[in-house]
């Protein structure tokens, strides 16, 4: 959409404002990190269209999950899956991710035992796997491996892994069997009219006033409906899009009016 091309509104970006739909998710996502350890844990896909606060909200949660008493590690690891995905490239994206300056072993097999042998020793309880519907890119071989992958991890591990991804990558997911009973869809939907977007439109709103130190954008109701109503059609209803564009503050009329 033009609104994600517009270096504009690429520019400005908000802190994290908490709304209903994710506050749900970290729920989910909180009460996983609570279930007994035993091999093959309960694991989550998180799934929603492009520009929608899936990323900013795994983000989050890891944010507000310090290392437990007597580690230095993190509970939650959060790796991104690479374009055109290989069982390789996946144990790189882990391995990186639980320690950027490694010298990466050169065979897969050498990379698995590493992941499973690291995951245990550092004590990681989540796995985030952002950018999942990246498996689309994968040759049709390394697809099948990939899941073949997460079913090591999912059985060898204590781990919970979280998948994260748009709407086509979970149809495919959950087209297998095995992985229907691994893991559990919660869906990060589009924003409609109504009450919730009020409230969420209203924190925006006063989260951009307070970074900028100015007035809200107008006082008079009937103009901020509409004012509502304009950024929810152009943007459809993707978070993210929102949120940049709330975060132009009193420049935002002016931008509506251009488009």
């Amino acid at each position: 959409m033009a609104i994600l091309n517009n270096p504009r509104i690429k520019s400005h970006q908000l802190p994290w404002v908490d709304y209903d739909h994710a506050q749900k998710i970290m729920g989910t996502l909180s009460a996983l990190l609570t279930y007994p350890k035993q091999r093959r844990m309960p694991c989550l896909f998180i799934s929603g269209p492009e520009s929608n606060g899936k990323s900013a909200l795994i983000s989050r949660f890891s944010e507000v999950y310090p290392p437990r008493a007597g580690r230095n590690q993190p509970p939650i690891l959060c790796c991104e899956l690479p374009e055109r995905p290989t069982e390789s490239k996946f144990y790189d994206c882990v391995l990186s991710a639980m320690c950027p300056s490694m010298k990466l072993p050169r065979s897969a097999s050498e990379k698995e035992y590493m992941v499973r042998s690291m995951l245990d020793s550092t004590g990681v309880e989540m796995l985030f796997i952002d950018a999942f519907e990246r498996i689309l890119t994968a040759r049709p071989l390394d697809r099948r491996v990939l899941l073949n992958v997460l079913k090591v991890v999912i059985n060898l591990t204590e781990v919970i892994v979280v998948a994260v991804g748009r709407p086509d990558s979970a149809d495919f997911l959950f087209e297998n069997d095995e992985m229907c009973s691994r893991f559990h869809p919660v869906e990060l939907p589009l924003w409609e009219e109504g009450d919730a977007y009020v409230r969420l439109f209203a924190d925006l709103e006063r989260t951009s006033a307070t970074q900028s130190g100015k007035q809200p954008f107008t006082n008079d109701p009937l103009v901020a409906a509409s004012l509502r109503s304009r950024v929810l059609q152009i943007t459809g209803g993707r978070i993210g899009e929102i949120s940049r564009l709330v975060s132009l503050g009193g420049d935002l009329l002016d931008f509506l009016e251009g488009n």
